[in-house]
Order: C-alpha cells, then structure tokens, then sequence
C-alpha cells in the first residue's frame, strides 16, 4: 500500500477491512445504519496491545522481579506485533501481492466510471472497475483473484486463531 493511501486511511479513521470490504462487495449506496458499538472491537484490541507494550516496558526494566521477565517481554512484543498483523489484515491481503507476482502491477489498478444512475439530488455515482477486466484474460484473472482471495482470508482467520492461541498459553506469565 503506498504511504499516499495509508494517510488517506488515517485522516478518515478507515482501517484496512473497511477497505477490504468495499474491494470485496463495492459501494454500499444505501444510507447508513448506526452500528451499536462503534469501532469497540478494534479499539479495545488497540488498548489491549497499548497495555501489552507497558507491560513488556516494565518487565524489561529494572524494576521486575520475575524469573526470565525478559523472556516474557519478548513473547508479549511478539504477540502484540502479531496482533498488529492479524488486524491490519496483513494475511487477508496478500492475494493482491501475489496477483501482481503473476499478472503486473497494473493487475488491482481501480478507475472509477460514471454509471447512468444518480442519487436522489441528482448526484452520479460512480463504479470501481478494475483495470484487468479489459484484458483478453480476464476470467482468469477473476477467477485466480477469486481463488487467491479465498486462500488469504483462510490464512487470516487462522492467524487470528493462531495469535489468540498463543496469547492463551503465554498469558498467565505476563504478570510481575
């Protein structure tokens, strides 16, 4: 991703799911629903990180008295950066790395077109599509898209699991 979009990101509070999901299912033209716990998730995994890292401070200062704390600070950062992994949807992206492997870099280029279709004060909307889909290939484009698409959500649900797992059997160590 190019610092231009990760700024971008930033300045509207949009993580990477938020744009996986427009990439995955389009625009959504309907007015928005109130969700019942605005971003909560995510925020309470920032805050569960943040209180990790001071945690792994203290252990890795003078201070801790426990056996092998610096061992134990070092399975925290490890957590906690696989944590930043798991929700930066770091796994569930890679079929956009390995599509440019197989096919170029232009492969996932965007353009947004005018559809004939306007909103209710007139306003057009507009509609994502990818470059590839005017290449002599494009079924199988899609259709790799589709398998690789499938392959990296499958990896990032287990790498969910997996740090989860981790965190399990480590947890009742990270403690002085």
């Amino acid at each position: 991703m190019t610092d231009h979009a990760e700024e971008q990101m930033e300045e509207r509070g949009l993580i990477m799911g938020d744009v996986l999901h427009v990439l995955k299912d389009g625009f959504v033209y309907s007015k928005p629903s109130e969700a019942t716990r605005e971003g909560y998730y995510r925020y309470a995994i920032e805050l569960f990180q943040y209180q990790l890292k001071r945690t792994a401070d203290f252990m890795e200062s003078d201070r801790a008295i426990t056996m092998d704390a610096d061992v134990r600070a070092k399975r925290i950062r490890t957590a906690v950066e696989l944590l930043q992994k798991v929700y930066d949807e770091d796994y569930g992206c890679e079929y956009q790395e390995k599509l440019e492997q197989i096919y170029g870099k232009d492969v996932l280029k965007a353009n947004f077109v005018k559809v004939e279709e306007t909103d209710e004060v007139g306003e057009p909307y507009y509609e994502l599509k990818w470059e590839y889909e005017q290449w002599d290939n494009s079924k199988e484009v899609e259709e790799t898209k589709d398998r690789l698409f499938q392959d990296s959500k499958k990896k990032q649900k287990r790498a969910e699991e997996l740090v989860w797992k981790f965190i399990s059997h480590n947890i009742r160590g990270w403690w002085d």
